[in-house]
């Protein structure tokens, strides 16, 4: 059993990033996983692509990722009932290793913590997360962590250095779910061209990856999420990659534009 005691949290990510913004169309869904880039505060630059996952009791974890390769964590729990700016000291179970921290309650609900790299290098699916702080203790399911952390540390290559776009006027929201449809429904201007990673080819991997993506009302993809992933991180990204880049004829209802999630499978075979 690997026993750690970690520093105190100089400046909690969550803290520093109460104002922070998401990267328009930098949200994915990698199984039960979200990865999004976010801003750094009020700054429109980029800070950190964030990894997180909502189990039992509404619990959260929030694993952040830097340019620099730095990494820490928050978790949220609605009844935590912790005092903002309090140290909370939280003992955390990955498997067979235990983790002692001391947190810094952001609200009545979040702790962030700073942590050392053996914790991340830890996380496997099959094993549960535990966290016990304030009297309470939570689990959650780490299964899909790898090719969630895989696209977490493509999103920092990819946003680092960006910044946020000028946001334009706030448009309603659409409240009701946007059905999904098969590929072949929507007009494609311009298809997802995915390019086979070299790495992959020379490993023998192939496979097909199936995309549900959030096509918006000017035909852009909003939001991905990997429905059904190859087995195979860099296949599942490239797959996520040529979806970026995909155009489409808007979703037109009653003659207007409407958001529609298409369902689309990437294959990738060797020939």
């Amino acid at each position: 059993m690997l026993a750690l005691l970690l520093a105190t949290a100089a400046a909690p990510f969550a803290i520093a990033s109460a104002h922070a913004e998401i990267f328009p169309g930098s949200t994915v869904q990698v199984g039960p996983w979200r990865v999004q880039a976010h801003t750094r505060g009020r700054s429109p630059s980029f800070e950190s692509c964030t990894l997180m996952r909502t189990q039992s009791e509404g619990f959260s974890v929030f694993m952040h990722l830097r340019t620099g390769g730095s990494r820490d964590l928050a978790a949220e729990a609605p009844a935590w009932g912790l005092t903002p700016g309090e140290y909370y000291p939280a003992s955390l179970t990955v498997g067979s290793n235990a983790f002692t921290f001391n947190g810094i309650a952001v609200n009545a609900r979040v702790l962030s913590f700073n942590t050392a790299p053996e914790f991340f290098t830890a996380l496997r699916s099959g094993l549960q997360l535990g966290l016990s702080a304030n009297q309470r203790h939570f689990n959650i399911s780490l299964d899909g962590i790898e090719a969630a952390t895989a696209r977490q540390e493509q999103c920092v290559k990819e946003y680092a250095g960006r910044t946020l776009p000028p946001s334009p006027a706030a448009t309603p929201t659409t409240q009701a779910r946007s059905p999904t449809v098969p590929l072949n429904s929507l007009a494609v201007l311009v298809h997802p061209n995915p390019v086979y990673p070299q790495s992959s080819r020379l490993a023998g991997e192939q496979g097909e990856v199936v995309i549900d993506a959030t096509v918006d009302a000017d035909g852009l993809p909003s939001v991905i999420a990997l429905q059904r992933s190859s087995g195979y991180p860099a296949l599942d990204n490239a797959a996520i990659e040529a979806v970026k880049g995909a155009r489409f004829k808007p979703y037109m209802v009653n003659g207007k534009p409407q958001p529609i999630v298409l369902r689309m499978p990437i294959s990738f075979r060797l020939q």
